[in-house]
């Protein structure tokens, strides 16, 4: 059976090379963070490129490490990508929306909008503009079972918190509480149910093959 085409040339050297630079980019985004003025366009400009390639470059470590971590486990990709790249991509989310609801008490404006428009915009721009980028690149496959199962759950959670939202002024801790709850028992779930997900996967032909890469800097 004929070897796997290696990476060569530069998408390989900056392979190797990644942790060095990404660590030299967060590096540098500290440094010019604490010396540039921040009001100024031209700092914001800077900090704003370094911002974007330690994003790319780090992007490679957390795709390989979620896969690294499917494989060790023993369960679909899938199954990673709905809950540690999920958790990992909504980070920011996560972190706007908790420094809104400490604010909340003693802050004069609502910045609970800022915290709800924060996420539905995330919801958004991952399922128009990054999702239509990544297809415009490479046209991606779903399978039926995804599609039927987490797709079908994807939209009703979004319609549910609309609807709370919709019929009262604010989010109750009862509301809030039972949230959190569905995605707590829809991750049980998945952890359950993995090996019948990766049986499907494999079935459907969307595991990757032995040797297929996923990095940012492969070819």
């Amino acid at each position: 059976m004929a070897e796997p085409e290696q990476v060569q040339g530069l998408p390989k050297l900056l392979s190797y090379n990644a942790f060095v630079l990404t660590a030299s980019l967060f590096l540098g985004l500290l440094f010019l963070e604490s010396i540039l003025d921040k009001n100024a366009l031209s700092a914001v400009a800077v900090l704003l490129v370094l911002a974007i390639g330690l994003l790319v470059s780090s992007a490679d470590f957390f795709i390989a490490g979620a896969r690294s971590l499917a494989k060790r486990a023993g369960v679909a990709e899938v199954v990673i990508g709905l809950t540690v790249v999920s958790i990992g991509t909504s980070l920011p989310e996560i972190l706007v929306t908790a420094s809104a609801a400490y604010d909340i008490p003693t802050s004069t404006g609502d910045v609970a909008d800022l915290a709800v428009g924060s996420i539905f915009g995330s919801v958004l721009v991952q399922i128009t503009l990054i999702l239509g980028i990544v297809a415009f690149t490479r046209p991606i496959r779903v399978g039926p079972e995804w599609l039927r199962r987490d797709g079908m759950l994807m939209l009703s959670a979004n319609v549910l918190l609309g609807i709370l939202i919709w019929t009262g002024t604010t989010l109750s801790r009862v509301e809030g509480g039972f949230l959190v709850l569905a995605y707590v028992w829809y991750v049980v779930w998945l952890v359950r149910h993995r090996k019948e997900i990766q049986e499907d996967a494999r079935n459907q032909g969307l595991e990757p093959q032995a040797g297929e890469s996923m990095s940012l800097w492969s070819t």
